[in-house]
């Protein structure tokens, strides 16, 4: 007794076995491995087998997908032979049983919201964005990366495409993918192989941040250096999990609507949800989470970042005539001048629900003026100072008229119309003549 088993090369005492007939039954199913993680659209095939030691139990399977409380689901369907479609971001439970038993195995899958797409990945730790070495080509090949300031240029985009089983490989503009190293040290961009450092786990920690995990060490993430006392060139690095917010990661990328609000000292965000909802109905349906924007504060270069990349932003903010406030200070029409030419290129709309930021109107150095020169379609300031209930109430008046077929100038005249019949103070009170439109007033949304 307690001997270990072992294999041998000629046959002796210790190779011979009495074999007894078991008398009892046995019959199970079980699932091949594979197929935990998926993505919506995607498809995979279970196979699941049985066994039994009954005479004449041999089958057939039968495949079924239910949530995991056991009751109809609409975030898969599955067939007669296994084949899984996902449809929605969720958990479901799969189920095979044989046929005429009550033998079941299941296994739990979890489909989650697919992150294809091009991003710019902004550091939630230190308020600067991914990029190519500033010394390197975009296109050179084993170059590191580092933070900096938001430009929207090239050597900041990435693109994520999924790989299967919950995994995504990270491609550079240049055509290389992000390649982890050992801890500690920098990674780089390199060619892609299907290399286990190439392929990330992305797992979202709150509302649009990430964090970045190769398959080779799943312990580990993408994460920024300890660096000097700047967050300026900041190396990337595979590092263990973080006291801080250095690996995390927000993801930046073109959206329908981003709302954004300062809310330190009145509440900006109540009419949020209803415009939201009143765009949804024109087929504007992708936006922004924004709680985490709100709680964290927005800095100059995730406001400009925001409005670079959605086509409709609302901004909710104290204001001067060359200037909104951000949580670390302001952005200001020179700053915004500064950046490449016609970075709001993509932009329908934006609104600065901030007092001032619209004074002298047309031909004026101010903030709505910029705006427009640096390629955004229509945007909107106001020439006076204004109360924060008001501006809520206009805004949320704006919409729904947009929503309803009116153009920009029908819409400001409707939302004047609901302030001067429900909140005029006689002091700071929003009139014809306190917006200023830069663009043309004629414009309904959606744009063709």
């Amino acid at each position: 007794l307690g001997e270990n088993i072992y294999t041998a090369n000629s046959i002796s005492g210790n190779s011979k076995w009495v074999f007894e007939k078991y008398t009892g039954s046995m019959e199970s199913v079980y699932f091949r491995a594979g197929g935990n993680n998926l993505i919506p659209g995607e498809t995979y095939t279970y196979e699941a087998y049985m066994y039994s030691t009954q005479v004449g139990v041999n089958g057939p399977i039968q495949y079924s997908v239910t949530d995991t409380d056991n009751t109809t689901t609409d975030k898969a369907t599955i067939d007669h032979a296994g084949k899984l479609t996902a449809k929605n971001p969720g958990t479901v439970k799969v189920r095979a049983t044989c046929v005429g038993t009550t033998r079941t195995a299941s296994k739990t899958v979890t489909i989650e919201e697919s992150l294809e797409g091009t991003y710019y990945f902004k550091n939630a730790e230190h308020d600067k964005y991914m990029q190519i070495e500033n010394s390197s080509s975009v296109t050179e090949k084993d170059v590191k990366f580092e933070l900096w300031d938001f430009d929207g240029a090239s050597d900041q985009r990435w693109t994520i495409d999924y790989v299967g089983d919950g995994y995504y490989k990270i491609i550079s503009a240049g055509g290389y993918a992000v390649t982890a190293s050992s801890l500690d040290t920098d990674m780089t961009q390199t060619t892609y192989t299907g290399s286990d450092t190439q392929q990330w786990k992305i797992t979202k920690t709150g509302n649009g941040i990430y964090k970045f995990s190769p398959k080779s060490n799943s312990s580990a993430y993408m994460a920024t250096d300890d660096g000097a006392f700047t967050s300026y060139g900041r190396d990337i690095q595979l590092r263990q999990n973080q006291s801080d917010y250095s690996d995390e990661w927000i993801v930046i990328t073109n959206k329908d609507v981003s709302l954004i609000a300062l809310p330190e000292d009145y509440d900006r965000t109540s009419f949020f949800d209803s415009v939201l909802n009143n765009l949804s109905k024109i087929g504007y349906d992708n936006y922004y989470e924004n709680s985490d924007y709100v709680n964290r504060g927005t800095t100059e270069n995730e406001l400009i970042a925001r409005m670079a990349n959605s086509k409709i932003t609302v901004i909710r903010t104290h204001g001067t005539k060359t200037s909104v406030t951000t949580s670390d200070g302001s952005l200001t029409r020179n700053e915004l001048l500064n950046y490449p030419s016609n970075i709001l290129g993509t932009s329908e709309l934006i609104i600065y629900g901030a007092c001032l930021t619209g004074s002298g109107r047309a031909g004026a150095e101010n903030l709505v003026n910029a705006t427009y020169e640096q390629g955004c379609d229509v945007a909107i300031g106001f020439e006076k100072s204004v109360w924060n209930t008001e501006v809520n109430e206009w805004c949320d008046t704006f919409f729904y008229a947009i929503s309803s077929g009116k153009n920009v100038l029908q819409a400001c005249y409707e939302a004047d119309d609901y302030i001067n019949d429900n909140w005029y103070n006689g002091n700071y009170d929003i009139r014809t003549d306190s917006w200023y439109v830069a663009g043309d007033l004629y414009t309904s949304y959606p744009l063709s």
